[in-house]
């Protein structure tokens, strides 16, 4: 779980290294995400590269579209998608699954919270995803893991 909080850690700290004024260069990219060969809904998709990272949220397709876009070359590729089980996590209302988890966790209580994505993809820091976004950008960044 740890590993999930780290990959959060992670990209908010690319983010806030490459956004903004820095003048990185992004290009379009989407594509699909298949688990055994199905598309889940809700899993989110980030790709991170020395300079930037970026995100995006699969649909019932499993088709996601980064935001703001992707930075041309090699980018680590990492999923995250959490089962609550029968909690109730509004991510809009405050706690994510992830924080939960946490806070859970912190407490010497057990999670019944899990990662959905398998442990090998679910980390940006050591996740066996990569991709090569083109220098104009893709519309086929695939994945199935």
């Amino acid at each position: 779980m740890w590993r999930g909080f780290a990959c959060a850690g992670l990209i908010g700290f690319v983010c806030l290294a490459g956004c903004g004024k820095s003048g990185t260069k992004t290009v379009p990219v989407s594509g699909t995400l298949k688990i055994k060969g199905q598309p889940v809904e809700g899993v989110e998709v980030q790709f991170v590269s020395e300079k930037f990272a970026a995100v995006g949220t699969t649909n019932a397709e499993g088709k996601f579209k980064l935001q703001p876009g992707a930075v041309p070359g090699r980018n680590k590729v990492c999923f995250r998608k959490f089962d609550a089980g029968q909690l109730k996590v509004d991510p809009q209302a405050g706690m994510d699954a992830g924080q939960f988890s946490a806070m859970q966790q912190a407490q010497g209580g057990q999670t019944t919270i899990r990662q959905l994505v398998p442990p090998e993809y679910s980390d940006a820091a050591t996740t066996k995803a990569e991709f090569d976004v083109p220098a104009k950008g893709t519309t086929t960044a695939n994945f199935d893991l």
